[in-house]
């Protein structure tokens, strides 16, 4: 069993751990679905009473928000100090929101009773070990039901850490080796052995520790700058740089990676990965955490990203996996305050600006956002990241000729053309289409496809370009079924395959494809026209007809689409066309 597959098992009773007893007391109380909303307005009236207090926080906790749930949870166990439930669903809460100190509080509480479960353990034993009492933390981490395998293998990593934090690194390597579970716990094994040799100076030991990782896992970015800072301080810097570059040239965008191969390319060694015994049990935590995050245990991933940040607030990529976290749940403003706690000199800030603008877009501050990403990209003129996202920006407010100015800025700092590049000559190709300069936008879908010819979106951007206009028909089929072959899920690509055919007037063809970019994008009001248009063609009216209805009803964008589609509702598509024949005919006429 891979660690992936491992992971997906067993995420689910962690995650229900977390969250069983909150879930069973809300069904007890026969609740119906409330709106965040609703949550914030009980703020307002005041909630004199336990059941109201518990309710308002059940709400809070549905609506993903954990400042008010914690808050809501505090008054009821003021309330009601006794319900084990209770003072449990308080804790998850607490430790949710980041509020570790009073969390700690809770879990002591709970630890009075049986059956205490890991969190409440795991927790105190977090906040010994910042506070370095190695000991203590040890008990916590050693003694008690350790849970399911990924706590197991939690509980281990940090009990050697505390191990490590006493000076015993052999004797915390050996806890490590002696920790019993499946073959994947033998990744995180080697990782942090060699993170705590790496930390005292025993870089060859380390090296071998390394290796062995990456023997399991070589596309891991962490586990890739580890191994570079490893041969960095055995003054192999050659083998370092061509660990890293290889990595660097498949992301080329991966700050972290940049900054390693440019320290290395300067002459300059590179510091360990960790710094203390608390770094370190940070980043198995981190490393963990976001590893459940990422397939599908938000409650449980969240819970061990904060106390990672509880024992190294500076954990970059602690930070950013949180605040990712917290966009996951539209909590934007509180991503954003996590995004500011970023020191100006990581290597990660710019990134973490890049997501503040997002965020603040999303909130509808876009003249704030455009400003934060202006002034990032004044001191980073080269970042197309950057450059990408203000461009991105504008263009979705169709300041279109304003997002054309910003990427020609962007590709003016290029120095040498990679393939990857292809993605800013696209997206200035649509700035160019949607402002109407053809000529341009049809050179900059050339390019590139220069760049990177079999790129899905640009191969169906330009080939649906081209039969919109009329042009090219037999190019342009070419290349859209290249990019259904690519992508024959998304109904977008499907659908310019369908109205290439209905172009082309082979109607009997375009209608499977219509039909299947319907069932692939039901809501989208273009779609559902053209499949409209492609019934009429063949005969089924009835249909045509229901489908520009649907149209109509999802309410297109473009005022000149539902007029079109408002007209043939009314006539029929016959009669629409023929207008329109005779609507150019005069405009030919009058020229």
């Amino acid at each position: 069993m891979t660690l992936r597959q491992a992971t997906r098992s067993m995420r689910r009773k962690t995650a229900l751990a977390l969250c069983a007893a909150t879930l069973m007391l809300g069904a007890n109380f026969g609740m119906q679905p409330i709106s965040a909303h609703a949550a914030a307005e009980e703020d307002d009236i005041g909630l004199p009473n336990l059941s109201g207090r518990y309710l308002a926080a059940i709400v809070a906790n549905r609506a993903q928000d954990a400042e008010r749930a914690s808050r809501y949870f505090r008054d009821v166990i003021s309330l009601d100090p006794e319900t084990p439930e209770l003072t449990h669903s308080a804790f998850i809460s607490l430790l949710t929101n980041g509020e570790i100190p009073d969390a700690a509080k809770l879990a002591k509480e709970l630890m009075k009773r049986e059956n205490t479960g890991w969190f409440p353990r795991s927790t105190l034993g977090v906040v010994a070990l910042r506070k370095r009492a190695y000991k203590q933390a040890q008990k916590y981490f050693s003694e008690g039901d350790q849970g399911d395998q990924v706590t197991r293998l939690v509980s281990g990593i940090l009990n050697a850490w505390s191990l490590h934090g006493e000076k015993k690194t052999d004797l915390a390597i050996e806890t490590l080796g002696q920790l019993e579970g499946p073959g994947w716990y033998d990744l995180f094994r080697s990782y942090h052995n060699a993170l705590m040799l790496h930390h005292v100076g025993r870089n060859e030991e380390a090296r071998k520790e390394m290796e062995k990782a990456l023997e399991i896992d070589s596309r891991s970015v962490p586990m890739a700058a580890t191994y570079a800072r490893i041969l960095s301080r055995l003054g192999d810097d050659k083998a370092a740089l061509d660990h890293l570059r290889p990595l660097y040239r498949q992301a080329p965008g991966n700050r972290i990676l940049g900054y390693l191969v440019g320290e290395l390319e300067k002459g300059r060694s590179l510091k360990p990965t960790v710094s203390s015994a608390q770094s370190g049990a940070a980043e198995g935590l981190y490393g963990i955490g976001t590893l459940l995050a990422r397939e599908g245990g938000a409650e449980a991933g969240s819970v061990m990203l904060r106390l990672a940040l509880h024992l190294d607030e500076e954990h970059e990529l602690a930070i950013m996996s949180m605040a990712d976290q917290l966009e996951a749940v539209k909590q934007y403003d509180k991503a954003n305050a996590l995004y500011a706690q970023l020191d100006n000199e990581s290597v990660l800030q710019p990134v973490s600006v890049i997501q503040t603008a997002l965020n603040l877009e999303r909130l509808e501050k876009t003249d704030d956002a455009i400003g934060l990403l202006e002034e990032l990209i004044k001191t980073e003129k080269s970042n197309l990241s950057a450059i990408n996202t203000l461009g991105n920006l504008l263009r979705s407010k169709e300041r279109y000729e304003d997002a054309a100015l910003v990427y020609s800025k962007g590709i003016s700092t290029i120095p040498q053309l990679q393939p990857g590049h292809w993605s800013i000559y696209y997206t200035r190709g649509i700035a160019y289409e949607r402002s109407k300069d053809w000529p341009k936008a049809e050179a900059d879908f050339r390019k590139a496809l220069d760049l990177s010819p079999d790129q899905p979106l640009v191969l169906n951007y330009l080939g649906y370009s081209w039969v919109d206009r009329g042009e090219n028909y037999d190019e342009a089929l070419d290349m859209i079924k290249k990019a259904v072959e690519q992508r024959p899920q998304d109904g977008y690509i499907v659908d310019s395959l369908g109205w290439v055919y209905y172009k082309l007037e082979r109607f009997e063809e375009a209608v499977p494809h219509m039909e299947r970019a319907v069932a692939l994008k039901p809501a989208d009001p273009i779609i559902n026209d053209h499949l409209g248009d492609v019934y009429w063609k063949v005969g089924r009216k009835r249909e045509a007809m229901f489908q520009w209805q649907h149209a109509r009803d999802l309410k297109p964008d473009e005022p000149e689409v539902l007029e079109r589609v408002l007209k043939k509702i009314e006539h029929g598509l016959d009669k629409v066309e023929l207008e329109e024949a005779k609507a150019g005919k005069d405009d030919t006429a009058s020229n």
